[in-house]
Parts: C-alpha cells; structure tokens; sequence
C-alpha cells in the first residue's frame, strides 16, 4: 500500500506526532483531572473547617437555637450538597436535610470523625452524584463546660458533603479545550511537515529515482542532483560517481570490443590468405621433399651433397611447421569441453616433455590440491596451451633450472594455475608484447607460440597473464572455469 519512500515518511511521522500528542494529551488531561480534583479537596476541609468554627461561635454566644437555621441557609450554596451533626453514637442531631434528623450514620464514619485530624475523602450523595466528604470533630472546649458539662471530650461531629459537578464540568470543559489544541497543532504540524518532505527529502529522492531510471534505459550521461541535505547530495554524489564509472566502463568496453571485431577480421583474412599460401606452397613443398629424399637415398653415403639435401629437408620441415603454425592461430572453431581433472592435464604434459626435463637437467614441481574442482576444457586445445608454455620456459632455462605447476581455487568456480620457471626472464617492455602474433625474440620461432596460448585461454572464457624478473624467471598465471 505504501510503496513509496515519500508515503512511507509521512505516513511514520504522522503515526509518531499522533502517538506523542496521544501521550501528551492523556498525561496532561490526567495531571489537569488530579490538580482540580485535590484543588475541591483542599476546599473541602477548609470549608468544613470555617462551618465548624462559625457553629461553634453561635453556640458560644449562646445562639445555638440558630443552628439548624444556620445549617439550612449555608446548604442553599451550590456546591453543598449536605450539612449535618451527629454525636459519638452516630445519631444525627442537625441536618440541612430534615427528613434524616434522628437517624444514624454508619459507624465507619462515626470511627473517621472522631480522629485528631480532619477527614476528607470521596464518596456519593445522596442521589447519587460524586462528592467530597469532610468530616470534622467538635471538641468539647472549656468554655462548653457551662452548657454541656465537662463529663465528655467530644460534643459532636460535623459532616460536610461537597459536590463534585462544577470539577468535573471543568475537567471536561479542559478536555475538550485540549483535545481541540491537540488535533490543531497536529493538525498544523503534520501539513508543515508534508511540505518540509515534499521539499527537503522526497523531491531529491525522486530526482535520484528518476534519474537511475534513465541510466537503467541506457543514457550513462544523466547526472543526479547533489544539492540538499548532505545525505541526499552524499547519495547523488555517489550515484554520479558511480554513472561516470559505468560510463568509462562502456567506452572502453565498445573500444575493446571494436578491436576485436577488427583482430577478428584481421584474422579472418589471414586466415583466407593463409588457407591460399597452404594450398599454394605445402603441395610444392611435399615435392621438393620428396625429391630431395629420393636424390639423397641415391647417392652414395659418403658423398658430400648429401648434407646438402639434408639441409633442404631441414628448411622444408622448418616451412611445413610456420605454415601448420600460422593455419592453427587463424583456425576460428568452437572447443568442444569436456570436465576433467587438471592434474590429468599435467601429468600427459609431464610424460610427453619428461624426456626433454631429463636431457636438460631441470627439475619439476606439481603442486595440485586433491579439492580442486574439475576443469570444463577441450583438452586438447589446454593441452596445446600447456605445451606451448612448457616449451617456452625450457628454452629460457636452457641446462638445469626449476619447472613449478602449482593450482588453487580463488573464488567459487575459477581455478588458478601458476607455471613457473627459473629462466632468464622477460625484459619489462616486453610484457606487453608477448602476446601479439608473430612477435618473437629467437630466430627459429614464429612469433605464435603465445598468441595461440592467449586464444585458446580467451576461448575457454579465461585469463592468462605474466609475471617476470629478469635474471629471475617468468610466471604465467591462468585462470580457468570449473566445471559446473
């Protein structure tokens, strides 16, 4: 229902401001209630204390056929709601109400009355409206002694009942006065706090929406507001930083993919040219060899043009092998994968080149986790890559050195394999040239060696990259997926 990060603010706030003024208006409303309610207590007893004083002032001057008079008139004011005297026995001797002269009061207030200190507490009149009840002792004074004898302490006590219906009129009267005060200043909080949102927070917030949303169509050019509050500017800042990024991402990912596209085509057409020199040179040099073979096998051993002929042979092969070189680098076909263990790989690489590790002395290390996952390779293809590099490491140690194949798992699915050696190294502006096709540094090679490794590695959707030292050796690392 609330989706929106604007709604989702107001209607919280709002629900936050409503349970506040909630608090504050019961909290206030019962601190209101109490105050005015002990504020009629309070006037209860001094009230009953004055009527007490005034009774006792008419009886002292020898008025006391006046009292019920007195009694009667004081019970005509509004809050009043009952005067009456009853002695130690609970009989009632004055009343403001006639009808109960005479009768008794329950005992429990006969027991209240005659405490040192006067009573006050709440209770119901007579017709059944709250009132307070103070309840006050007359002592028998000395100056009683003439009329009434000194053979009792306690003459009497008085009862006053007080209503409680202007307190409550009030109360209520304040409820409503703060119930209205309440829902104003909600009321006129809650619009100012919708605009501060609308202003402060959800218009920013909605430029940074509608911003994203145009990056997400494709323009990387949009840029997010970053003014505001500094965690909106923060995020715009942080959301134009991250739009400049993609943005530099996609140019140099269409440069790349540009160049591609080009070395494919340049491939491509090697290829075609390739396909035409193979066709036009490999069928001439099958002849010149066979012929050469066929003159040399006629001659006698000892004759001297025989290693003319060998000779001829010799550059014949050196030929056939660029030509097999140049057709494998420019040969565009899918790998057909298969899952299977590297350490498979490794040891059919070590059998075919152990014979080459013994003749030049070089040592070799394999260190292949037995929780390595499985490659996904067409292992013909790693083979010829491994083999490519396994070559290349021997001829730059030449007589002894130290040949390591070490592989661990860097991030689920991937496999890191490290191919070592302790050569000559590779000068540092070489590294970048390494890889380019027909670049090479010995005068027998073709250049193509790693240029085919890095396609063979690129196709299996992997990563090759070296390491080098000069006068310390070389590393290659790639990186391969594993098998699902």
């Amino acid at each position: 229902m609330f989706r929106t990060l604007r709604a989702r603010l107001i209607v919280s706030i709002l629900f936050l401001l409503l349970s506040a003024f909630f608090a504050y208006s019961w909290f206030t409303f019962r601190w209101l209630e109490g105050s005015l309610t002990r504020s009629q207590e309070i006037r209860t007893v001094l009230l009953g204390e004055t009527i007490k004083r005034g009774l006792m002032v008419t009886m002292l001057l020898g008025e006391g056929k006046n009292i019920q008079t007195i009694i009667e008139a004081m019970a005509q004011h509004e809050e009043i709601e009952t005067i009456r005297i009853f002695d130690t026995q609970g009989r009632i001797k004055k009343s403001s109400r006639l009808r109960e002269i005479g009768a008794f009061v329950p005992s429990s207030l006969v027991e209240a009355g005659l405490r040192d200190q006067p009573q006050v507490f709440r209770d119901k009149g007579i017709d059944g409206e709250p009132v307070f009840t103070s309840l006050q002792r007359i002592d028998n004074l000395a100056q009683c002694h003439r009329c009434h004898g000194s053979d009792h302490k306690v003459r009497g006590i008085l009862e006053l009942q007080v209503t409680l219906a202007g307190v409550l009129a009030e109360v209520d009267a304040q409820r409503t006065r703060l119930i209205w005060t309440a829902a104003g200043t909600f009321l006129f909080l809650s619009v100012g706090l919708w605009f501060m949102l609308l202003r402060v927070v959800a218009g920013p917030v909605e430029q940074l929406s509608l911003a994203m949303q145009t990056a997400q169509g494709g323009d990387l050019s949009v840029r997010a507001p970053e003014g505001g509050p500094e965690e909106i500017a923060l995020l715009g800042r942080g959301l134009n930083s991250t739009l400049a990024a993609l943005s530099e991402a996609r140019r140099k990912f269409e440069e790349a993919r540009h160049a591609e596209m080009l070395h494919m085509e340049r491939l491509a057409s090697i290829g075609e040219m390739a396909s035409g020199i193979a066709h036009d040179i490999k069928n001439p040099l099958a002849g010149i060899a066979g012929s050469a073979e066929v003159i040399r096998d006629q001659l006698p051993r000892d004759d001297p043009r025989k290693e003319v002929l060998n000779a001829i042979l010799s550059h014949v092969q050196r030929l056939h092998h660029s030509i097999e070189g140049v057709l494998s680098y420019v040969r565009i076909t899918p790998p057909h994968r298969i899952a299977i263990p590297l350490k498979n790989l490794l040891d059919r690489l070590l059998l075919l080149c152990g014979p080459e590790f013994e003749k030049k002395s070089i040592a070799v290390r394999v260190d292949t986790p037995d929780s390595l996952p499985l490659l996904r390779v067409d292992t013909e293809r790693i083979q010829q890559a491994l083999m490519n590099l396994t070559i290349n490491a021997v001829q730059a140690m030449g007589k002894g050195g130290t040949l390591d194949f070490s592989a661990r798992e860097i991030l689920a699915g991937r496999v890191e394999l490290r191919i070592s050696d302790t050569g000559v190294g590779i000068p540092s502006e070489n590294l970048n040239k390494i890889f380019e096709p027909f670049y090479t540094t010995r005068e027998k090679g073709t250049g193509l060696g790693l240029a085919t490794t890095r396609r063979i590695i690129e196709e299996h959707d992997g990563q090759i990259t070296v390491e080098s030292t000069p006068g310390a050796g070389t590393t290659f690392i790639i990186v391969l997926e594993a098998a699902p």
